[in-house]
């Protein structure tokens, strides 16, 4: 059972991720979803069709930029 419901998002728990975490991609075009899995032992799983990866990716990459820029690298 979510701990919130909104419109489009279900909020099950916080997460934070180190930087060697296993991290696999499922694509099933069939349903337009892909399931992101991370951990080693599937220890959190998303789910989303083609357009909300569309926006997560976008969102990351801009993330990227703004830490290459503080970061150096």
């Amino acid at each position: 059972m979510p701990l919130h419901q909104y419109s489009d998002v279900s909020v099950e728990a916080w997460i934070e991720m180190s930087g060697d975490v296993s991290v696999t991609a499922d694509v099933n075009a069939d349903d337009d979803r892909v399931t992101l899995t991370f951990g080693h032992n599937r220890e959190y799983v998303m789910v989303m069709d083609h357009r909300t990866l569309t926006k997560v990716a976008e969102v990351s990459g801009q993330a990227l930029g703004e830490l290459a820029v503080h970061t150096g690298e």
